[in-house]
């Protein structure tokens, strides 16, 4: 009798830790990937302002979010100020397979330097 509450209360906890995992998975995601859209702006800038290469600009956001296993979506230049939007699939063992899901687990963040003289 107590082995099969044991055994009951053991499934449960183990259920409710793998759905905090699932669900906090694209939460930890998206605040990682802020700082790696900050890092790719930043060196975006910091390689315009000695190439004035807007392509050579973009090639470095895209080394510096891949880096960290990002890819970048959007990249703008205007008046000395980069814009760029960078997204990463969130892992996931369950939830991430269903169709509704997916816009969950695609995780993008935004930013922006400005390129200083």
């Amino acid at each position: 009798m107590i082995s099969s509450w044991l055994a009951k209360v053991v499934i449960g906890v183990g259920l409710l830790v793998f759905l905090l995992i699932e669900i906090s998975s694209p939460i930890i995601t998206r605040a990682q990937l802020g700082d790696t859209a900050s890092k790719a702006a930043d060196a975006a800038a910091a390689e315009f302002k000695v190439a004035h290469d807007a392509a050579a600009a973009r090639h470095a956001a895209d080394v510096e979010a891949h880096d960290d296993h990002a890819g970048v979506e959007q990249f703008s230049l205007n008046n000395d100020v980069i814009r760029l939007k960078v997204s990463r699939e969130a892992h996931s063992y369950l939830l991430g397979r269903f169709k509704q899901a997916h816009r969950w687990y695609h995780v993008t963040a935004r930013a922006s330097a400005v390129v200083q003289p």
